[in-house]
């Protein structure tokens, strides 16, 4: 049978709409918005959790380098005793290439003591492959490398 997959990010701010082709730049700007919650608003204690639900969404062909990436950072986050927050401030979409470029303040606190926010770029590519978005590549990027 055919597998049908229903996502919803936590909070809509905007409609959007996908076909088995194509997407909006809402939907691909929503999304992105949920990815970078799960990846970077984590504690020691729930990074796993965060980071095994946005796996769920990898392609298969980057799954395994972004799972030991993903693990790499949680077992940093446990030994450290990080907690990081992303404060979003532009999204850039290209619905086209399924990109998004995501520019924000990153939080970060060690054992309670914050240190001082820092502008942090994030890159996510995707395929999109019949009504299906998956992540190939979700990187932090030098300020001039973004677009």
């Amino acid at each position: 049978g055919r597998e049908k997959t229903i996502v919803t990010p936590p909070v809509l701010n905007k409609s959007f709409w996908i076909t088995n082709s194509e997407v909006s730049e809402e939907y691909l700007s929503e999304m992105s918005l949920f990815f970078i919650y799960m990846r970077l608003n984590v504690t020691p204690d729930n990074a796993q959790y965060q980071h095994e639900a946005l796996l769920r969404f990898a392609d298969p062909k980057y799954h395994g380098v972004f799972k030991t990436r993903l693990n790499s950072e949680r077992d940093y986050l446990r030994e450290e005793r990080i907690s990081t927050a992303f404060y979003p401030t532009k999204v850039s979409i290209d619905s086209k290439g399924l990109k998004a470029v995501i520019t924000g303040e990153l939080h970060t606190t060690v054992t309670n003591e914050p240190l001082t926010p820092q502008i942090a770029v994030y890159e996510i590519l995707y395929g999109y492959n019949h009504g299906q978005l998956l992540i190939k590549s979700f990187v932090e990027v030098n300020e001039h490398e973004k677009d």
